[in-house]
């Protein structure tokens, strides 16, 4: 299945070529004209003035250019930890004037990804990786990232094979502070019934791997992947403690970290047959993200099972 991403109209493209040269020419003017005079007063070495003006002149450049990816994060990532994936891509199309920087390209893409759209997120994380491998600022953590973004979308598309092998290759470049390729591929292999114990493996090297703040707010979710390792195992007790620690999870915090964690945390009840149990897990993840890739795998499950929530 191909998917193209809408293209920019005519207006935002030329709206962006108009304000490329209007930027061009305010830096020179601020460059040319902006009253210096108090840098050399403030510093007597006359060398070091000069590379204090000069980081001065500069400084307009770097604040629009990392501006639109400042705005990024402040006004999408709210939409985006509510659940709201059309208010979110509604910023993101606001603030690319159609020519996205790379942070919003891998920003869209995992909106596209939340909000159950894979062959669009494929697209965009791989137009980012193209990007990456050009850009000399580009670091290895930074691409094992988006290896393990785009694994996720593989997966998410039944392309079982390549997404694995981008989730490993994530693996061998370093994962992330999260450890997430690790999880990702554990929650691959649970989801096809297929080595429980390499994926419970992954996801203690996961835990070992994240530190500090980031730990503990990916432990509820690689509690509830634990669990349902364990499940597959049939080792039911430490199961169950794993999704009693899964189950603390805050829905106010993020909408689809809490939705994968009750997610997996069904499934395991599941493996222990307990059906029961995990419709409840289900109808959570269901209502916390009704328009999003974790709902819909939720009302999967409703369905399977003849519940339907209404």
């Amino acid at each position: 299945m191909c998917v193209k991403r809408t293209q920019p109209s005519r207006v935002r493209v030329a709206i962006w070529e108009a304000a490329k040269w209007l930027l061009c020419i305010a830096i020179l003017l601020f460059g040319c004209l902006a009253p210096f005079g108090w840098v050399n007063r403030l510093i007597p070495i006359a060398a070091l003035a000069r590379h204090v003006r000069a980081v001065l002149a500069t400084l307009p450049v770097v604040l629009i250019i990392l501006g639109r990816d400042l705005a990024a994060i402040l006004l999408v990532r709210p939409a985006l930890f509510a659940g709201d994936y059309e208010r979110a891509m509604r910023w993101v199309r606001r603030l690319s004037f159609g020519r996205p920087s790379a942070r919003l390209i891998v920003t869209e893409g995992r909106i596209h990804a939340l909000a159950n759209r894979p062959a669009e997120a494929e697209l965009c994380y791989r137009q980012a990786l193209t990007k990456s491998y050009s850009n000399i600022f580009s670091s290895r953590s930074s691409r094992a990232a988006l290896a393990d973004c785009l694994g996720d979308a593989l997966q998410a598309q039944g392309r079982y094979e390549e997404a694995k092998k981008c989730l490993q290759g994530g693996i061998e470049m370093g994962d992330d502070d999260e450890a997430s390729s690790r999880v990702d591929l554990a929650q691959l292999l649970l989801e096809r019934e297929s080595e429980p114990a390499k994926a419970l493996e992954l996801t203690d090297e996961a835990m070992r791997v994240a530190k500090g703040r980031v730990a503990a707010k990916v432990e509820p979710l690689y509690s509830a992947t634990r669990a349902w390792a364990l499940a597959l195992l049939g080792r039911r007790q430490e199961a169950d403690e794993a999704i009693e620690r899964a189950t603390r999870v805050r829905r106010d915090t993020h909408a689809a970290l809490f939705a994968n964690t009750r997610l997996n945390a069904g499934m395991a009840l599941l493996a222990m047959d307990q059906p029961e149990k995990a419709i409840e897990h289900f109808r959570a993840v269901h209502e916390a993200d009704r328009d999003g890739k974790y709902g819909a795998l939720a009302l999967q499950q409703l369905k399977q099972h003849s519940v339907l929530d209404q």
